[in-house]
C-alpha cells in the first residue's frame, strides 16, 4: 500500500517506487502541505505543522520538495509512431573514350521525408499544476485553476482517466533528409603504352576521378518536444535545418609485380589518394599504400599503410544534446535531467572526447 511505503520514508523525501511517471530516474515536484488528497500521515511525513498551517490559510505558500518515482501504470507504457517516404534517382553512363580507357559517369538523388509521434507522455508542468492542489469547498481542485485535473497517485487506484487527460501530452516531429551526388571516373590500362613488369601478366592501370556530394537535413518539432516537458523523453529537441557539401579528386595505381612464378602466385602493390573539401570542415587529405601477396591461388595476405579521416555528419553537427537516461550510477559523460532541471556532465570536454 502507498500509505505504508510513505510511512516507512524520511520526511525529507516520499518514493512510490518504480520509474518516477515513466522516466528512467528520480524527479523532484512540489506538493503543497494542505493539498487535500492527501493523508494526514503522508501531509506529517512530508510537512512540519508549521507549514500545514501556512498553507492552510494560503494555498501554495508552503510546499514539500519531494522525490517522486512511479510508472504511469493505468495510462500504460510510452509509444513511438515512425513513418518514413522515401525514393531514390539514379542516372549514369559508362563507355570507352579510347582504346584502353573507360569512363563511367553516374548522378543520384536520394528523398527521406520522416514523421514521429509520441504518445503517452506525460508533461512535467502538467504534473508539477496537478500536484498543488486546493478544495473549492466541495472537491478538490488545482490552485493553477484552469483545465487542470488534480493528480491523485496518494491512494491507491484513484488515478482517473480525467487525469490523464490532462496529463498526457502527445509530441510529433516531421522532417527530411536529401543527398545529391554528381560522379565521373576515367579508368586506364596502361599495359596498352609498354607499362607491364617483364614478371607480370597484367600491366599497370590508374583510375582518376572526381565526386561531389550534397546532403541536407530538416528537424521540426512541435512545441511539445521544443518545450522539453514530455517527462522521460530526454529533454528538448532542437528545430534543425542544416547542409553540407564536399567536393573531391582521387587517384588509384595499381601495379602488379609478380605473377604466375614459383611461390608467388600474385604479388601486387597500390597506392591512392584523395582530396577532399568540405565546407563544413575544411580540407582533409587521405591516402593508402598496399601490397599485396599470394603465394597459391588460394591464400592471399594484405600488408597495408592508410590515413583516413571522417567529417563529422549533419547529425553530429546539428543534433541536440541527448539526456542521459541512466542515473544509477550516472554516465560522467552526458547531462542529465531532474524534473524540468538539466544537469551538465561531469566529466570535462577532453575526457568524454578520450571514450
Amino acid at each position: 500500500m502507498q500509505d505504508e511505503t510513505l510511512a516507512q520514508v524520511a520526511p525529507a523525501g516520499l518514493f512510490v517506487g518504480g520509474n518516477p511517471f515513466g522516466l528512467n530516474g528520480d524527479g523532484n515536484y512540489l506538493i503543497n502541505c494542505s493539498n487535500p488528497l492527501l493523508s494526514a500521515q503522508q501531509r506529517s511525513i512530508i510537512c512540519t505543522p508549521a507549514q500545514i498551517v501556512a498553507d492552510t490559510a494560503n494555498p501554495g505558500s508552503a510546499s514539500a520538495d519531494v522525490e517522486i518515482g512511479r510508472r504511469n501504470i493505468e495510462g500504460g507504457g510510452r509509444q513511438s509512431d515512425y513513418r518514413h517516404t522515401n525514393f531514390r534517382i539514379v542516372g549514369g553512363l559508362q563507355g570507352d573514350i579510347v582504346d584502353g580507357w573507360k569512363y563511367d559517369a553516374y548522378a543520384s538523388y536520394y528523398y527521406v521525408d520522416a514523421y514521429t509521434a509520441n504518445l503517452n507522455y506525460l508533461n512535467y508542468q502538467a504534473i508539477s499544476n496537478a500536484l498543488q492542489v486546493t478544495t473549492n469547498g466541495k472537491q478538490p481542485v488545482c490552485i493553477s485553476g484552469g483545465t487542470c485535473v488534480p493528480y491523485n497517485i496518494f491512494t491507491t487506484g484513484a488515478v482517473t482517466p480525467a487525469q490523464l487527460n490532462y496529463l498526457n501530452t502527445p509530441g510529433t516531429s516531421d522532417g527530411n533528409n536529401t543527398q545529391s551526388v554528381a560522379h565521373v571516373d576515367t579508368t586506364g590500362d596502361l599495359s596498352k603504352y609498354g607499362l607491364t613488369s617483364p614478371l607480370a601478366r597484367s600491366g599497370v592501370a590508374v583510375n582518376v576521378g572526381a565526386e561531389y556530394r550534397k546532403e541536407s537535413v530538416t528537424f521540426n518539432p512541435d512545441g511539445a518536444e521544443l518545450s522539453g516537458n514530455l517527462a522521460g523523453f530526454g529533454g528538448a529537441s532542437v528545430p534543425t535545418n542544416a547542409s553540407y557539401d564536399v567536393g573531391e579528386a582521387f587517384a588509384e595505381f595499381r601495379a602488379p609485380l609478380v605473377q604466375d612464378q614459383p611461390g608467388v602466385y600474385d604479388l601486387t602493390t597500390d597506392a591512392g589518394y584523395r582530396w577532399s573539401n568540405y565546407n563544413t570542415a575544411g580540407v582533409t587529405n587521405t591516402y593508402k599504400f598496399e601490397v599485396q601477396y599470394a603465394p597459391i591461388h588460394d591464400a592471399r595476405m594484405r600488408f597495408s599503410f592508410d590515413r583516413a579521416v571522417r567529417a563529422p555528419n549533419l547529425v553530429e553537427l546539428y543534433n541536440a544534446p541527448t539526456i542521459g537516461s541512466i542515473t544509477s550510477p550516472p554516465d560522467p559523460c552526458a547531462a542529465t535531467q531532474n524534473g524540468t532541471t538539466i544537469v551538465p556532465a561531469t566529466a570535462s570536454l577532453a575526457a568524454r572526447a578520450r571514450v
